[in-house]
């Protein structure tokens, strides 16, 4: 039988991600390109905007993302931060108010658990490769928030496939940065009316 109540708890999830043209998203565990104010920003807005002040949202991140960040600037503010590593002694290292979970699965119990989930407005998947892969593959996946860098960099991380259910909603205007032109393009699930 279904439990309607655990239906109700579910809440989507949004991928956010910055790509380049070989949907390379990574070099030696950091960004391949410059730093983007107008990204950051965007992604900074993005993340942390609730309706409901009362409410945070969440950001889940694999282990090398997390290192990725500047020291001084994680956890990130004013949303709750989920870490990912299988190393089940990874969360004895991290802040206390940052969350651990083994796998993706074991993320999205804990944020579907109480009292977490009464103080969760949205989720963010915020990388790497692997933390990606597991959020397109969740039924629960059902927007796509993308940068795209319009140049070509030297990666060794990357976005996977994007599934065929997703389709480009919007796209911003050209922006510049650093000398590196971008978009921001927002995918959303394909009706099939």
């Amino acid at each position: 039988m279904i439990d309607i109540h655990t239906i109700m708890m579910e809440k989507n999830i949004a991928v956010v991600v910055a790509i380049c043209h070989n949907n390379g998203i990574g070099l030696e565990g950091d960004l391949p390109w410059p730093r983007l104010k107008g990204d950051m920003a965007y992604f900074k807005q993005l993340t942390m905007f609730t309706s409901d002040v009362q409410k945070s949202n969440v950001v889940i991140m694999g282990r090398k993302t997390w290192d990725s960040i500047p020291a001084a600037r994680r956890p990130l503010p004013g949303r709750i931060n989920i870490v990912l590593s299988t190393n089940p002694d990874y969360g004895k290292t991290l802040p206390l108010g940052v969350y651990h979970a083994t796998s993706f699965v074991g993320a999205m119990q804990l944020i579907d658990s109480e009292p977490m989930n009464s103080r969760i407005e949205s989720i963010f998947v915020i990388g790497g490769e692997a933390v990606y892969q597991s959020a397109l593959k969740s039924p629960r996946c059902n927007k796509i928030y993308m940068t795209c860098v319009m140049a070509p960099f030297e990666c060794d991380a990357f976005f996977p496939l994007m599934p065929p259910r997703f389709v480009l909603h919007s796209s911003s205007d050209h922006m510049e940065d650093a000398g590196i032109r971008y978009t921001m393009d927002t995918y959303v699930l394909r009706s099939y009316d």
